[in-house]
C-alpha cells in the first residue's frame, strides 16, 4: 500500500501501542541525546493516548479523513509530538539543529513513512515555522534571566 514505504516498520520505527514503547533493534546503539528526544516525542504519544483512550486515539490516528493520504487525524497527533522533537532538539542540539529538521519533518508527512499523511508541503512548511518560532521564543524566555518563582506553603 506505501509502496514498500513501511517494509522496514519494525526494524526502522518506535512506536507506541496500548501504552507501550515498541524499539526496534538498533535501540541499544543509540545515542543518549537521540534517546532523550526520542522519548520526549513518545511521551507526547502516550499523553494523547491518556487524553483520548486507545478506541479514540486509534480512530483519530487511522480515520479521518483516509487512512492514506489525506490523514488529517494523523497529522494533528504527529504534529504535536514532532512540536516536542523540535523543542527537544532545540533544548539539547542547539537551534540551529532543529532548524535542520525541516526537510526530515517534511519528508515524513509528505512521504510514505506515514502514508502520505498530509501531503501539502507548503502546509508543513507553515506549521514548521510557527512552531520554531514558539520554541525559540521559550528558549529565551529561559535565558533572559526570569527567575521562576515557587512559592513553598509551611503547614503550622
Amino acid at each position: 500500500v506505501t509502496l514498500g514505504g513501511q517494509r522496514s516498520y519494525l526494524s526502522k520505527y518506535h512506536t507506541v501501542l496500548f501504552g507501550k514503547l515498541w524499539v526496534p533493534e538498533h535501540w541499544k546503539d543509540t545515542g543518549d541525546i537521540d534517546r532523550v528526544i526520542l522519548l520526549r516525542h513518545e511521551r507526547i504519544h502516550l499523553r494523547q493516548r491518556a487524553r483520548m483512550g486507545d478506541v479514540l486515539m486509534a480512530f483519530v490516528y487511522l480515520i479521518p479523513f483516509f487512512p492514506l493520504f489525506l490523514a488529517y487525524g494523523r497529522a494533528r497527533i504527529e504534529w504535536e509530538a514532532y512540536e516536542e522533537t523540535i523543542r527537544a532538539t532545540a533544548e539539547m542540539r542547539g537551534i540551529d539543529q532543529a532548524r535542520a529538521l525541516r526537510e526530515f519533518l517534511k519528508a515524513r508527512f509528505t512521504g510514505a513513512d506515514y502514508g502520505w499523511m498530509w501531503p501539502f508541503p507548503k502546509v508543513i512548511d507553515r506549521w514548521f515555522d510557527e512552531t520554531l518560532a514558539r520554541v525559540e521564543s521559550e528558549l529565551a524566555g529561559e535565558g533572559s534571566g526570569q527567575a521562576a518563582t515557587i512559592s513553598v506553603r509551611k503547614d503550622p
